[in-house]
């Protein structure tokens, strides 16, 4: 389970509770790129194919052999020369200038393959004959200036051929002279005969240089003219929209899977282990109050519920014991956690033992406890911080039932900074009155995460007792356990509370609670309500815990 906390929901798992988002924003984006795509402007692509020849067709011819060109070398070098601005300049003159140079080059694009010696010309235009012209106009251009640029090479390299024919044929004429003038000259004939066969040799060169040209001519095989596509490629208002929805499906797919792994949220008893590292103390079954009166609500609770209490309180005690202490903190997460409630029962609870327990609503912001009992302009806690004050002048008993009566500590007057009071020697030599005076005292602190006022509290009693409402997110609870990392104060657990499993409240095994005339209690066989007896709206009791956690002062000074 830690591993999986870890982890996080699954991608699957994350898609399923974040349906609706996911489907939403792919539908949402998919319409959004149908819109998109159209608003484009008509576009229409064609493309035409140039086959070239063997780049070293002819040399041998012309005897040439070392410097031949490979492909790899000469396939990119043409395809550079389509894409210069002489090619693209002649190519616009042959269209009659109707777009510039620029927006020629703009609207062109080359793929090359040195492999097949081809070279794919692609052109976009606003209409499908202007596409396939441009194409075609600059296959045009380009054959054109490769073939006069092999002419012109051809005549430069016969021009050098004639010129060295023809000193050559004035070496030999002034030889032949000089052998008729000598005929006696040996050596003569042999020089002119060199000279013919060196003479014949380039006339030779000359007729394959020549023949060379026709051969390779603009160094193109062959060419595929482009022809005026049938559809546009763009706008594809559908393509549009289907590339819009999946980027959507993507993004919010991811959202889905990053907000699941951060709001995971706590659904049963032994969630909130994990992450604080203590047992759960009790699991408080959620149900319905069944009254309109706040404090009335608070008190008569169901059945199942009550037996939760009891539990939840023999937990405590038990913790307390190996701790050798009699008071605890009572606090949340944040508020609306029904911190407020199991403070009240829990001190009931203890009160039908017959044990001095004593309630301390600590929680001098909200004052949850106080504004339930009525009692908010009445002395109290702040005023024993405050005013140095005995315990007994602070200590009110309220009637809880017709055999409960508990000594309670109300929030007592509003007096400036809560936590500089809280922080004051007269509140902690106070609490150590009111303690010394208890079995049992269980204080009504503010949540952890709202202000500091719980964890200054904490330092005057011995336990802290965490109320966990199901649906806590996760990561509160992680800076609650952050927090307690300051407070020397032992976490003795938490109580899992409005837990909607069909064990919640089982601890009684069938068993109610029920008081005798004398105030003790007994259990009464088969008088809790089973399975869907204790069931309600968890709207119901939430908002009566808010209620009574949240802050009633109009000055603003509560949490």
């Amino acid at each position: 389970m830690e591993e999986q906390l870890r982890r996080g929901p699954s991608l699957l798992e994350s898609l399923w509770r974040y349906r609706v988002v996911v489907a939403g924003v792919t539908l949402f984006m998919g319409l959004l790129g149908y819109v998109v795509g159209l608003q484009e402007d008509v576009r229409y692509v064609a493309q035409g194919t140039l086959f070239l020849a063997d780049p070293n067709l002819g040399d041998e011819l012309q005897g040439i052999v070392s410097a031949r060109i490979s492909a790899e070398e000469y396939v990119p070098r043409q395809a550079a020369r389509i894409q210069s601005r002489a090619v693209l300049q002649e190519a616009a003159d042959l269209i009659d200038n109707r777009i510039s140079v620029g927006e020629l080059g703009s609207n062109f694009d080359i793929e090359s393959s040195a492999e097949t010696l081809e070279i794919v010309l692609v052109a976009e235009d606003e209409t499908a004959e202007g596409a396939a012209e441009l194409v075609n106009a600059v296959a045009e251009a380009y054959r054109t200036q490769k073939r006069a640029q092999e002419v012109q090479r051809a005549e430069d390299a016969v021009a050098e051929l004639r010129a060295q024919q023809v000193r050559l044929e004035e070496e030999r004429s002034g030889l032949q002279s000089s052998l008729e003038a000598d005929s006696s000259n040996v050596a003569l004939p042999f020089l002119i005969q060199s000279l013919d066969a060196r003479i014949l040799d380039i006339s030779g060169r000359i007729d394959a240089t020549l023949l060379a040209v026709r051969l390779r001519g603009d160094g193109v095989e062959d060419f595929q003219d482009a022809i005026p596509p049938d559809f546009p490629s763009r706008p594809r208002p559908r393509l549009t929209a289907l590339s819009f929805a999946f980027l959507g499906g993507v993004a919010s797919a991811m959202w889905a899977y990053w907000y699941a792994f951060k709001s995971q949220r706590v659904t049963s008893r032994t969630d909130p282990e994990i992450v604080l590292g203590v047992p759960p103390l009790g699991e408080i079954p959620l149900y319905r109050m069944t009254s309109e009166d706040q404090l009335t609500g608070l008190l008569r609770v169901d059945p199942s519920a009550a037996e939760a209490y009891e539990f939840v309180l023999s937990s405590i005690e038990f913790a307390l014991a190996d701790l050798d202490g009699k008071s605890l903190l009572i606090t949340s997460t944040l508020p609306g956690d029904g911190k407020t409630t199991t403070t009240l029962q829990l001190a009931i609870a203890a009160s039908r033992d017959r044990r001095r327990v004593v309630l301390v609503d600590a929680d001098i912001r909200a004052r949850g406890l106080t504004r339930v009992l009525g009692a908010d302009d009445r002395v109290g806690l702040s005023d024993l911080a405050a005013m140095d004050m005995e315990p007994n002048e602070v200590l009110r008993r309220y009637k809880f039932s017709e055999q409960s009566q508990i000594p309670v500590v109300t929030a007592g007057q509003r007096r400036g900074d809560p936590a500089a009071l809280l922080r004051t020697h007269a509140f902690r030599k106070g609490m150590e009155r009111i303690v010394d005076s208890a079995e049992l005292l269980i204080v009504d602190s503010s949540p952890l995460l709202a202000v500091a006022d719980a964890t200054i509290v904490a330092g005057s009693v011995d336990g802290i007792v965490i109320v966990v409402s199901h649906g806590t997110p996760f990561s509160e609870l992680q800076k609650v356990k952050e927090r307690l990392k300051f407070v020397s104060t032992p976490l003795l657990g938490y109580v899992f509370n409005r837990s909607d499993s069909s064990t919640a409240g089982a601890y009684g095994y069938g068993y109610g609670v029920a008081e005798d005339d004398d105030g003790q209690r007994r259990l009464l066989p088969g008088s809790r309500r089973r399975n869907g007896g204790n069931e309600g709206t968890r709207g119901s009791h939430r908002d009566a815990d808010r209620d009574a956690d949240r802050d009633a002062d109009p000055d603003g000074e509560g949490a």
